[in-house]
């Protein structure tokens, strides 16, 4: 196991995240305009990301008017890389668009990769041993199930382009994590990142908090799990294949343990966010771990989440011991509502429109990931678990676990049931629930438990239990016909759930995330300001979900590469759609628009006259 670097502070190492000047410019548009969410101050030239080993990454300026995607990250860093290199599929535009697809995973393509081998190398195993003597560190196999038309949505082909990432661990037979993967995988299932975490961080080492890191779409910010202990060290993790100069992991806080269910970036400065204390939130200095603050509620047993919204001032937590969403102040730290549990302040309706009354009765159990989606609408997986006040041994309380949305009335305190899609099984712990771009719920399971015609007798062979014919699940799931977009299983000898039936590979939580903004819907619309201005139209959300509004730019070119108009805007927080309608001077309808985030990605899509794309 190689020396991890430590994370050395925002202002420490590295270049420019990108050329500062558009930042700039930002700001100053935004505020001649009195905007309501100033751009963050991250965006300004002075502002430098801190990796160990990352000096080469962006050269200062010229970033912006290279090439579109991430091609501006192989050219800096590998100028004979092409994209095919860094984003490996060899499908044809009209394979990887429109058909629906099965796409395996076996174990031989995991025993393929260098890293996965030394690991296995270590435990005196090799890609010859016996499959059943691997079977305790690499799947048998992940199957991937996918409908384009579903995951389309109402966004279109782009939307083909995303990548979907997550953390898998094995629990074997000994009740001990004995492997754990991060892996990238592209939207028809082939593996583009797969990283071996005990092979880089220890043997006893999976990651739990999982989610893209803010300051560098190159890496995900990830909390490790150290054995069972639910604590240990965070760090970042770089999914990408090139720059190849910046380090595959990055040990944060100087390697300080947090609570291991949920770390984030803070909005300002370089701190990070965690659940502690069994109680409520701390803020931590990435570089040193120091405590800068804690944030405790009386309300609040047992967090497993905490979203950050409003510049870090508002802060949605799961209570998992007392089945509550809490929603705090934390800059008052006054407790503004609670939903759920024996201290809940709103009545609780469910989908058959039944009223109960705060405090008396408890509609989900056992949650994790509760998350704001905007709209007044909050996602969570409903374990329905009923856990014990020490947090240690729970009680499956429905027959599958559930992907569900709620709907807040603040001004009513009323908290309904809007939406709910049963996993097929039921996941005591863990679980995720997220909102895509298209509106489809991205949800993420595991299986807890036999397959039993009475549920509520896990018995076995005595009372017709059957074994799942897998370890766990990502699905992708259309919100209106609650259809199945797309399907990730992973599997292994399933017969072990016989000597405990949490034995098997988990998942915490996946993401979705693209290498740019997604751009679509464009049309333009000649004459109608005058012969020579014309009106555009277009879509845009970012490369990945954000929890508040984030810097954009966009260009309108003509047909000769000519930037004829430009400006600044907000991506929506949430990945709630952002409709964009400017103006252009151009002789006709012919041109690109293109749009870039404050990473230098960007994405471009061309328009006709008479077109919407």
């Amino acid at each position: 196991m190689a020396e991890t670097p430590s994370y050395g502070g925002l202002n420490e190492f590295g270049a420019l995240l990108n050329d500062g000047d558009w930042h700039e410019e930002y700001q100053q548009s935004q505020s001649s305009a009195e905007a309501e969410t100033p751009a963050r101050s991250m965006f300004s030239t002075s502002r430098v990301m801190g990796l160990v080993g990352a000096a080469a990454l962006f050269a200062g300026a010229g970033v912006f008017a290279a090439v579109g995607g991430t091609k501006n990250l192989v050219d800096v860093a590998n100028p004979g890389a092409s994209t095919e290199d860094l984003w490996s599929t060899s499908e044809t535009e009209s394979d990887w668009r429109l058909k629906e697809y099965t796409t395996t995973i076996t174990m031989d393509d995991f025993l393929k990769d260098d890293k996965v081998l030394k690991w296995l190398n270590s435990k005196g195993l090799s890609e010859d041993s016996d499959h059943y003597d691997l079977m305790p560190y690499v799947p048998t196999e992940i199957v991937i199930e996918g409908n384009p038309t579903l995951l389309q949505g109402n966004i279109g082909p782009g939307v083909m382009d995303g990548y979907t990432a997550f953390s898998m661990q094995m629990k074997n037979q000994s009740g001990l994590y004995s492997a754990s993967y991060n892996i990238v995988i592209d939207m028809r299932g082939h593996l583009v990142s797969i990283s071996p975490v005990m092979h880089h961080l220890g043997h006893d080492y999976h990651m739990i908090s999982f989610k893209p890191y803010s300051h560098d779409p190159d890496y995900f910010l990830g909390s490790v799990d150290v054995e069972a202990t639910q604590s240990g060290p965070s760090y970042l993790w770089k999914w990408t294949r090139y720059p190849e100069d910046k380090p595959e992991y990055v040990k944060l806080m100087d390697g300080t343990e947090t609570d291991c269910h949920d770390v984030s970036n803070a909005y300002e400065g370089d701190f990070l966010w965690a659940t502690c204390d069994d109680k409520g939130i701390c803020k931590y200095n990435a570089a040193d771990g120091d405590k800068k603050e804690t944030h405790k509620y009386d309300v609040v047993y047992g967090p497993n989440h905490a979203q950050m919204l409003e510049k870090d001032s508002i802060a949605i937590i799961s209570s998992r011991i007392t089945n509550a969403i809490v929603k705090v102040n934390v800059t008052s730290d006054e407790v503004l509502w609670v939903a759920g549990g024996p201290n809940g302040t709103m009545d609780l309706i469910d989908e058959d429109g039944k009223h109960f009354e705060a405090g008396k009765m408890d509609l989900w159990k056992g949650q994790h990931n509760v998350e704001y989606l905007g709209n007044d609408e909050y996602a969570m997986f409903d374990d329905e678990s009923n856990v014990n006040w020490s947090g240690d041994e729970e009680t499956q309380e429905a027959q599958y676990s559930r992907l569900l949305i709620v709907k807040i009335n603040e001004a009513e305190s009323t908290a309904t049931v809007k939406w709910s899609y049963g996993v097929g099984a039921y996941t005591p712990i863990y679980g995720d629930n997220d909102k895509m771009p298209t509106g489809n719920m991205l949800g993420t399971m595991w299986v807890g438990d036999m397959a039993c015609k009475d549920w509520e007798k896990q018995c076995k062979h005595s009372c017709d239990c059957s074994y799942y014919p897998y370890d766990a699940e990502i699905m992708e799931v259309d919100r209106v016909t609650k259809e199945t977009a797309l399907s990730v299983r992973i599997r292994s000898n399933t017969t072990w759930k016989e000597a405990t039936t949490w034995a098997g590979w988990s998942i915490y939580s996946a993401e979705r995330i693209y290498k740019e903004p997604l751009l679509y819907r464009v049309s333009c619309e000649k004459g109608k300001v005058t012969d020579t201005t014309r009106f555009l139209t277009f879509y845009t959300h970012n490369s990945f979900k954000q929890y508040n509004k984030a810097p954009g730019k966009y260009r309108i070119k003509d047909a000769d590469e000519n930037t004829v108009s430009e400006g600044y805007f907000d991506f929506n927080p949430y990945w709630d759609l952002k409709k964009m309608e400017v103006t252009a001077d151009l002789d006709s309808c012919n041109g690109r628009v293109e749009v870039e985030n404050q990473w230098g990605q960007w994405s471009g899509h061309e328009f006709n006259d008479g077109d919407t794309n």
